[in-house]
């Protein structure tokens, strides 16, 4: 059997009974079907041919293997993505047995795979990382880019990203044989990817986060044991998701994600600020009219049971009321692709608002809100779920180090004119200039105005880049909406006095310390060194020597003064997220 690619198509000398199947359905469409164009019925020795239509020439090698089975009774497939592909092509060709076999091998390797427990996963934590950031030299108030996940060679995915690719995925409805499968790469998937933190701020991981497939982001998001340090960074994630997959998906798939999210258990930034913007970009966007349903319960799409603030009073959460939105999207014949990006969370003002006060209410009020929004929401929804994720950060925090190499600092420093202020801002390991947290993005920035005898050590903030679409109110010269957040952490510089490394640093508290985003906070912890009095004279010799510092050779210059902090040809510290204080 040797199988030949041409026009679209693959051509095969077969001698098996499943021929006679073939030849007996092609007589069937014979009558006014033009599948016989092409080459001749059969070979020149006899033997006849099939003609079977493939997409593209990278098929062919599984299209083989599907019709070798037809022979053999055996598929010979070395990883779960060879294995989908080869079943991929038996459904096909309707060649029996073979995708129950390519079925036995996924399973297999995912059960390789899971009693694997002391492999790695491949990715790292950026907080862990060993690698050198990117250097970026930016003014502390200018919003900070992500950079592109993709840009580093990875090593390969493990087998349950390979189950999950898009392009392999089957539409579960039409694919039943696919829940037991489903139900086993669950728990692997969620090992994988761990924790919110952890797949945002891990350059892999948030670019593996961006090719899963629908079914996939909600087993992330459906799981408890998808750790978090709280729900607006879950929120944060299935953003960062949407934006990348919005036109790729339909209204009802948008909805059945998005009902996922603990809405209760949003920090109150995000209840009181960013909830209701999404609310009035999905009232408000073009065609929302027509894919939103009224106020009313709508049944939620979710395999798991819920632990719901109806359990409060006691209460059933009996719902009646109206559609769901995705449904009143199907019934009005409106695609995805007519409703604007900016409506990708489908909440009704009126709920979002009732979301908030139910959240920071407090007995007897709760009770009374719950009692009256059973009679008009689907509290069963997992929106309303008290039921808690796992906390990823640790009692002693989560360590992200950060560097400004010191020639930025130089630069920064010799263009300081007297009595001006200069703004250098940090870059995290990894390559990444912010890391999320909180639902929020995050760095460090070193200030210093010209002549003064220490500099600040401040923590910024900035609104995420996925709120962030087209047509959004967030977005604009004046965006619609003022919010404040803070975060409870721990920033610090490296102080190499006398060799000795001590951390200089910044406590920062949720319980004190708030500020509008896109602003930021610190104090004045680096004391620096007296000032040479011909410093100016000397700026030039330092930029062009700033990879000297401390263990390296003295410092000349403007740069003298920062020789405590300085090492190794650049400023270092850390940022330490740390758990929320106990209520």
């Amino acid at each position: 059997m040797v199988p030949a690619f041409v026009n679209s198509g693959l051509f095969l000398s077969l001698a098996c009974p499943q021929l006679k199947r073939w030849d007996a359905r092609k007589s069937r469409a014979a009558n006014g079907a033009s599948e016989l164009s092409g080459p001749p019925p059969s070979t020149a020795d006899g033997r006849p041919v099939l003609r079977v239509h493939l997409s593209s020439e990278a098929d062919v090698p599984s299209a083989r293997s599907a019709l070798r089975y037809a022979y053999t009774g055996d598929v010979q497939a070395g990883s779960i993505r060879k294995a989908l592909e080869v079943r991929r092509q038996a459904v096909n060709l309707r060649i029996e047995g073979c995708a129950a076999a390519c079925m036995e091998i996924v399973k297999a390797k995912l059960a390789e795979a899971s009693n694997d427990s002391s492999s790695d996963t491949s990715s790292s934590p950026a907080g862990e990382g060993d690698g050198k950031s990117s250097s970026a030299a930016a003014a502390a108030t200018q919003p900070r880019s992500c950079p592109n996940a993709a840009a580093t060679e990875s090593p390969p995915p493990p087998p349950v990203l390979e189950l999950f690719s898009k392009s392999l995925w089957p539409e579960p409805a039409m694919e039943p044989d696919f829940a037991d499968v489903l139900a086993s790469a669950k728990p692997l998937l969620v090992a994988h990817f761990s924790d919110v933190l952890r797949t945002l701020n891990t350059r892999q991981l948030r670019s593996q986060l961006l090719a899963l497939p629908a079914v996939a982001v909600e087993a992330l998001l459906e799981s408890d044991d998808f750790g978090a340090d709280n729900e607006s960074s879950v929120l944060l994630m299935l953003a960062v998701w949407m934006e990348a997959n919005h036109g790729a998906i339909d209204a009802h798939t948008r909805e059945r994600l998005c009902r996922q999210v603990r809405l209760v258990q949003l920090s109150r930034p995000y209840l009181c600020s960013i909830l209701p913007v999404l609310a009035l970009d999905f009232e408000t966007a073009p065609a929302a009219a027509s894919t939103a349903a009224p106020a009313g319960p709508i049944t939620a799409t979710t395999s798991v049971s819920v632990t719901t603030i109806s359990a409060i009073t006691g209460g059933s959460g009996a719902a009646a009321g109206a559609a769901s939105s995705s449904a009143a999207a199907a019934a009005s014949g409106t695609t995805s692709t007519a409703v604007s990006a900016a409506a990708w969370f489908p909440i009704r003002g009126a709920e979002a608002a009732f979301i908030a006060s139910l959240a920071t209410s407090q007995p007897p009020l709760r009770e009374a809100l719950v009692a009256a929004g059973r009679k008009v929401y689907d509290m069963t929804c997992p929106w309303y779920s008290l039921r808690r994720r796992r906390q990823c950060l640790p009692a002693t925090g989560l360590v992200y180090h950060w560097r400004i190499p010191q020639r930025e600092l130089a630069s920064a420093l010799a263009q300081l004119a007297p009595g001006g202020l200069s703004c250098t801002a940090g870059s995290f390991d990894g390559g990444f200039s912010f890391i999320s947290a909180a639902g929020f993005e995050w760095w460090p920035s070193i200030e210093y105005r010209h002549g003064a005898g220490e500099a600040n050590l401040g923590l910024y903030s900035q609104m995420p880049e996925a709120l962030q679409v087209p047509g959004s109110r967030f977005t604009g010269p004046r965006p619609a909406v003022a919010v404040v957040a803070g975060v409870d952490a721990d920033l610090s510089v490296h102080n190499w006095q006398q060799e000795a490394l001590v951390d200089d640093g910044v406590y920062f508290s949720t319980a004190k310390d708030i500020w509008p985003v896109g602003g930021g906070r610190g104090a004045n912890v680096l004391a620096l060194r007296q000032q040479p009095a011909d410093a100016a004279a000397a700026t030039a010799s330092v930029v062009a020597r700033s990879s000297v510092g401390v263990g390296g050779g003295a410092l000349t210059g403007p740069l003298a003064a920062w020789s405590d902090y300085l090492r190794d040809g650049e400023m270092a510290g850390k940022l330490t997220l740390l758990p929320p204080a106990p209520a």
